[in-house]
């Protein structure tokens, strides 16, 4: 889901970090996209990032935690995605 995001080509120590963690510590790396986006969800409504890509992260850490049936975090996450939803209508 987040190799979307990853370009290899671009030839940036922070994008080989972020694979690295995606693939070698997968848990812990949602597990702090979690506790980022749960804590500061404002940063994510009003993020630069488009809309559509805020909702595809958030899509896939919803899959993530409903595979480990974190449904706590999954609701969280779906109030996170509707803030997003309601302030691109507005």
């Amino acid at each position: 889901m987040f190799m979307n995001f990853y370009d290899p080509r671009r030839d940036s120590p922070f994008y080989g970090m972020m694979a690295s963690l995606i693939f070698t510590h997968k848990d812990q790396f949602y597990q702090a996209l979690y506790e980022a986006v749960s804590k500061h969800p404002s940063y994510v409504v009003l993020s630069d990032l488009e809309s559509d890509k805020k909702i595809k992260v958030l899509d896939g850490m919803i899959q993530y935690y409903e595979a480990k049936e974190s449904y706590e975090k999954c609701a969280t996450l779906l109030n996170i995605k509707k803030e997003i939803e309601e302030y691109v209508e507005n």
